[in-house]
């Protein structure tokens, strides 16, 4: 499967972009109540010089947009040698409200938003990643990712679950 997004750190001019667009797109009024909360977290939750159990902003970016299509939290921690990472929550851009319409799109954020995960453990050497099916959705994309990678040839110190309405992978 092709991914047409990325997952990348918020940076001032991308992040006000994002929030641009997306109150242009949603609406003054729908903005303030659907969006506001979201946006004043993620200006509290943009420091990734330092890995702690706390929640992280990312912006997940179609190529060269300078706007975000979804914001994901993701929460990144270290214990000793070994490391978690977590993909909390995907918020997805108000332009794809209607899912019927945008159903593939969608599910290429999501996606986007699981790999994007992977590929920030790998880089911070986290051992573990836990991806949480908050929405039927999602939990629905992360079954079927499980029965993909559990079919699939994998190294034998890979080890994948599903947790209740997590999707666990880890390497020993």
């Amino acid at each position: 499967m092709h991914v047409s997004y990325e997952l990348n750190q918020f940076t001032k001019s991308n992040l006000a972009a994002t929030k641009s667009r997306w109150q242009s797109v949603a609406g003054k009024d729908e903005f303030a109540s659907e969006y506001t909360v979201l946006f004043d977290w993620v200006n509290t939750h943009k420091d990734y010089s330092a890995l702690k159990a706390d929640s992280l902003a990312y912006g997940l970016f179609a190529p060269k947009s300078r706007y975000a299509s979804a914001i994901v939290d993701v929460v990144s921690s270290k214990k000793g040698k070994r490391g978690i990472t977590k993909l909390l929550k995907v918020y997805v851009t108000p332009e794809l409200w209607d899912v019927t319409a945008h159903q593939s799109q969608i599910i290429d954020i999501f996606a986007g938003a699981i790999f994007g995960t992977i590929d920030l453990s790998v880089k911070i050497s986290s051992d573990t990643v836990k991806l949480y099916g908050r929405s039927d959705e999602l939990l629905s994309l992360l079954h079927s990712l499980h029965i993909h990678l559990n079919r699939s040839p994998k190294s034998m110190s890979t080890t994948v679950s599903m947790q209740g309405r997590w999707l666990q992978i880890a390497t020993s």
